[in-house]
């Protein structure tokens, strides 16, 4: 075979290579996303917002994605809508524990809206999680962001036994406390009878 066919068919299978992996990716740069790609991660991680309807939350949830969904899908949010007021966000594909405080916090303090709202997180925490140590790691607990225009940057931390932390985003620091302004308490609906319920997907913002 002659040197010239060689640097042809090369060149033929590089570009066939390209068009594949182009092909593959999105004209963000992430990957093409399919729900089928994801295998469900059993999780009791749960927020609830109460106050803004459901397509402000849908605003404020397409915003995280799209700010932290860049090179890969780090956050799946499923949104369910339980009253004109209320929208729960569940995590079928998991989240790990720092997104999971960014949002709470995002939730409050959107990036390109503004609403009142109360937000609140639950979850089991585990020993590998960021700001968590043998004292809270393996417990139930609640988080909520601090509502106050100086207090944006915070979101408070307490265990089901009422160990509390106040975590500051920006300093990327976590402070216990022994005068929390929160107090551990249940969501006022039953989070595990949704579950089962089908919502809506939250990957990226769709483009028009």
């Amino acid at each position: 075979m002659s040197t010239i066919i060689y640097i042809v068919i090369v060149l033929i299978v590089s570009c066939i290579l390209v068009c594949i992996f182009s092909k593959s990716r999105s004209a963000s740069g992430r990957p093409i996303f399919a729900e089928s790609n994801f295998e469900p991660h059993p999780n009791d991680k749960a927020i609830l917002v109460n106050g803004p309807i459901y397509s402000n939350v849908k605003d404020a949830c397409y915003d995280f994605c799209d700010m932290y969904n860049v090179d890969d899908y780090v956050v799946l949010i499923k949104l369910i809508r339980i009253d004109p007021e209320t929208t729960l966000l569940l995590f079928p594909y998991e989240i790990d524990f720092l997104h999971f405080v960014y949002l709470v916090n995002h939730l409050q303090t959107p990036t390109n809206q503004q609403y009142h709202a109360t937000v609140t997180g639950w979850l089991t925490t585990r020993g590998s999680d960021k700001w968590i140590n043998a004292r809270t790691a393996n417990k139930r607990a609640m988080l909520t962001s601090g509502q106050q225009e100086n207090d944006q940057d915070r979101v408070y931390f307490i265990t089901m036994d009422g160990i509390a932390y106040q975590f500051t985003l920006s300093q990327n620091i976590a402070l216990e406390t022994n005068n929390s302004p929160i107090t551990y308490t249940q969501a006022e609906i039953n989070i595990e009878n949704y579950e089962v319920r089908r919502g809506e997907l939250i990957a990226f913002r769709p483009t028009e």
